[in-house]
């Protein structure tokens, strides 16, 4: 992952699901200046109506775990998200709260946490999302689906953060990642084909 890789989110209507993603991420804090080579975080979002997942996921391609996650507390994220639930797989297994509590000062203003989550010890390395895993935080939703993809893509309204251990060269790095900015494409379900034939119209009134 470069750490100046921008977030971009995208939206498909599928089986009435509608989902919006990747949401990418940037290193804020390297203490070590280590190689991002190999190193590939992503969240997608996925609508089921009145609930929301968030999706972690670990798609490096190098040593990495991707250990505490935090959702930040903001006016929107507080009023839009609820009553998270942890749904992990085999190999992942994580509990709410995280430690340090909140991500280091070098993010820049933090307004708390709406939510966070950990890996369970006695072995959270072996918990934790490692390459080709994932992690569901799962939201009661109380806002509309577009406006939540909308408010992922400004910094200024929610952000995710996480902690990656298990870096580097030793494998003994580690650094913090923040979720980027761009504005969203985000067809509402329905609505693809509605743009189609509006480019049609489009296209024949140029002729």
């Amino acid at each position: 992952m470069h750490p100046r890789a921008a977030l971009a989110i995208a939206a498909i209507a599928a089986a009435g699901t509608a989902h919006a993603g990747p949401i990418t991420f940037q290193a804020f804090e390297n203490a070590n200046a280590i190689s991002l080579d190999g190193l590939n975080f992503t969240v997608d979002l996925v609508d089921h109506g009145s609930l929301v997942d968030l999706v972690w996921r670990n798609n490096s391609t190098a040593p990495a775990h991707l250990v505490n996650l935090y959702v930040e507390a903001t006016d929107f994220s507080v009023a839009a998200l609820s009553n998270p639930v942890l749904i992990g797989g085999d190999f992942v297994a994580y509990a709410p709260g995280s430690a340090p509590p909140n991500p280091p000062g070098s993010i820049g203003s933090w307004s708390g946490n709406l939510f966070s989550a950990a890996p369970l010890t006695p072995r959270p390395n072996h918990n934790a999302v490692n390459p080709g895993e994932s992690l569901t935080m799962r939201f009661d939703l109380h806002a509309d689906f577009n406006d939540l993809t909308l408010a992922m893509a400004d910094p200024q309204t929610m952000r995710l953060a996480a902690h990656v251990r298990g870096v580097g060269p030793d494998q003994e790095s580690s650094i913090w990642i923040v979720s980027t900015a761009a504005i969203p494409v985000v067809p509402a379900p329905g609505a693809i084909g509605v743009l189609i034939l509006a480019g049609l119209g489009a296209a024949r009134r140029q002729r």
